[in-house]
């Protein structure tokens, strides 16, 4: 998107910082999807690791929390600059 905002000020023509907000917004909808199939549950006692069930760490759990937040982030400030991208310049 930087690069894009620099084209667009170089060219003094917002298309190119508008058209990155869609990008923004596909690459955010794509990495939240998968976050949302990844933490899909496992039924328990389902998958054995040495003849243990398998658990998950609360470690990834917050690292998924911060995808999850990302991916919004993404989405929200994508949508505005594919929207309101052009009228800065």
């Amino acid at each position: 998107m930087v690069a894009s905002a620099v084209q667009s000020w170089i060219l003094a023509d917002g298309q190119w910082f508008q058209r990155s907000g869609s990008l923004v917004v596909l690459v955010s909808v794509v990495l939240e999807i998968r976050q949302s199939i990844l933490q899909e549950p496992v039924p328990s006692g389902s998958i054995y690791v040495e003849g243990k069930p398998l658990r998950i760490p609360p470690e990834s759990r917050s690292i998924d929390k911060a995808f999850h937040r990302i991916a919004w982030f993404g989405i929200v400030i994508g949508t505005f600059v594919w929207g309101y991208g052009d009228l800065l310049y």
